[in-house]
């Protein structure tokens, strides 16, 4: 009989060890004929092989043949082929019929240690992604500091990035003028976008990061399109200068540049991975090796010239990602996953593939939520290609960073509650991702993002709470207009509490939010909630209301809802962190 679920498990495991034809001998036995009894399976083999009068030898051909009253007659075939060119018949009609027929399920991949010492201690091949791929995107924002400190981008090139970034190329745009202007940072530039402003393992840096990386490739491969002498001047401040970035000598920034001096060349010739992808050792290695290593206190107390408090980990440690990285159990997701399974298909094979579900059950490395514009050349290819992606607050999109995650044994990391602006802040980057995909030609019918189907009441309380949020930002809107007044500068929102926040106001949210809500809710977004009531609010009547309002009041009233001990929806979510992620 067939092996119950647990043996196969331990079978395939042992299968993965075995030479290429053991292997391919040991899943051909695991088809269903040969699930069943021997004795049943011979019964059909004699069926297929039994003549009457058996066999005849001839003598002409030194063969054996029908033994027919045709025996000698041309066209004999000899001993039966008829089993071996009926199985070769059917699988010719069944070519490709598992993939069609079948549902294909992906999970976030468990990235297992590789050969050898890894990289400074971290062996996780998805770890060691995470952290190469942090420092080139950080790098990246350097070189367009220096390049805006020395007034080499174009109005051009910032007009180009607005239209293809129409939601965060204004803030992107603004955060550089105060470097080119030669200002202080303003207090909402210097908390919520300044990706190398604060510590860079906090939640806000690594949020603005993976908020503004994609911005900052772009913005770059303009620069050296329009402006190639400007490109070369603004990489060698960035790799070759001994001065540090402008705004680096603060809490927590960077005490170093984080390629060598002389790897310039290299690193920005080296075809950098997409997001997607599971690296190949190699590359890996490429990188690593003109990667700089943390400066010291010693280092760090020489350069600053002022004394660095020892017990103030943000001032007395450099960045290093690598070493908050040892302990931590590294994921690809599950989108990376089924990618890599569909680059090694035989070619022709996607043809056949139908349905492939997604579950994003851990947090995974480099970006998730983007992962999903991997499948746009297959889906391309293979219109009768869909893809499902399941996501939940507490599966995969929460936390916003590695905090409680990465450094294990730091519990006051782990224990801290995530408010509204949590939760916003992880509906607004899936959602932006999901319906921007057929901006970068995904179909359609392609794909679809399903929220919610393992998180229980927290969706159903998030999604009330994102629903609320969409008709402030409607009624805040309007107010202003019936006010006289326009939506102001960055610059002039000294005014603003909570800061250290994404979405400060809700005019800060993107422009769209409220009508992709409303899309979402309506079922026409490619973002589905899973089993949600969707509850209808009235702008007129929550406009009327606030009609008299003064924008303290607002605000007042936006910190509440966003910040405030009510505003927490999960106070435990972050107890299974440890469990799922740290190695013990």
């Amino acid at each position: 009989m067939s092996l119950d679920s647990q043996e196969r498990v331990h079978a395939d495991a042992a299968a993965q060890m075995m030479q290429p034809t053991q292997y391919y001998q040991y899943y051909q036995r695991q088809s269903r004929l040969f699930g069943l009894p021997r004795e049943l399976r011979d019964q059909i083999y004699q069926h297929y092989v039994s003549e009457p009068n058996g066999y005849v030898f001839d003598s002409s051909t030194e063969k054996l043949k029908l033994n027919t009253p045709s025996s000698s007659a041309a066209g004999n075939d000899g001993i039966c082929q008829s089993l071996r060119l009926t199985c070769k018949l059917a699988a010719e009609e069944t070519r490709g019929l598992a993939l069609k027929e079948n549902t294909m399920v992906f999970r976030t991949g468990l990235s297992g240690d590789v050969d050898g010492d890894g990289y400074r201690g971290l062996t996780s091949l998805a770890g060691r992604l995470r952290c190469v791929l942090d420092y080139y995107d950080l790098n990246n924002l350097i070189i367009l500091s220096y390049a805006t400190e020395l007034d080499l981008l174009s109005p051009k090139v910032f007009r180009k990035m607005r239209e293809r970034f129409p939601t965060v190329g204004g803030r992107f745009e603004h955060m550089y003028a105060d470097i080119s202007d030669d200002r202080e940072p303003t207090v909402v530039a210097w908390d919520t976008e300044l990706p190398w402003a604060g510590s860079l393992t906090s939640w806000l840096c690594h949020y603005s990061l993976e908020t503004f990386s994609d911005v900052a490739r772009f913005v770059l491969q303009q620069l050296q399109v329009e402006n190639p002498a400007g490109y070369r001047v603004g990489t060698v401040c960035a790799f070759e200068t001994e001065r540090l970035p402008p705004f680096s000598i603060i809490a927590g920034s960077p005490w170093r540049h984080y390629f060598d001096s002389g790897s310039r060349e290299e690193i920005l010739s080296i075809q950098i991975l997409e997001y997607w992808s599971i690296p190949q050792e190699l590359w890996l290695r490429k990188m690593e090796m003109h990667l700089t290593s943390p400066s010291t206190e010693h280092e760090m107390r020489l350069y600053s010239g002022r004394v660095i408090d020892p017990l103030n980990r943000w001032h007395s440690n450099d960045v290093d990602f690598h070493q908050h990285s040892e302990h931590t159990r590294w994921y690809f997701s599950a989108a990376s996953m089924s990618i890599n399974f569909l680059q090694k298909l035989p070619q022709g094979h996607l043809q056949y593939v139908r349905n492939m579900v997604l579950h994003e059950d851990r947090k995974a490395v480099a970006r998730p939520a983007c992962h999903l514009r991997g499948f746009i050349p297959y889906c391309q290819e293979n219109t009768q290609l869909r893809i499902m992606r399941r996501i939940g607050y507490s599966e995969n999109m929460l936390p916003l960073d590695w905090n409680g995650i990465d450094q294990p044994g730091r519990e006051s990391w782990d224990k801290y509650e995530m408010d509204g602006h949590t939760y916003l802040c992880a509906f607004v980057q899936w959602m932006e991702e999901a319906v921007d995909l057929s901006n970068h030609g995904m179909p359609l019918p392609s794909c679809q993002v399903i929220l919610g189907t393992n998180d229980g009441d927290i969706t159903q309380k998030a999604w009330e709470l994102v629903m609320q949020v969409a008709v402030v930002q409607d009624a805040f809107t309007q107010w202003y207009k019936m006010s006289g007044l326009s939506l102001t500068h960055l610059d002039e929102r000294r005014y603003l509490k909570y800061t250290r926040s994404v979405f400060p106001m809700p005019d800060y949210l993107p422009k769209d939010f409220s009508r992709n809500v409303h899309d979402i809710a309506q079922g026409r977004s490619i973002l589905k909630v899973h089993e949600v009531t969707n509850e209808r609010w009235d702008v007129a009547e929550f406009v009327k209301e606030r009609q008299s309002w003064t924008l303290e009041q607002w605000q007042d009233d936006w910190v509440h809802l966003m910040f405030s001990q009510e505003s927490v929806i999960d106070k435990d979510l972050w107890k299974g962190w440890a469990e799922k992620y740290h190695i013990s």
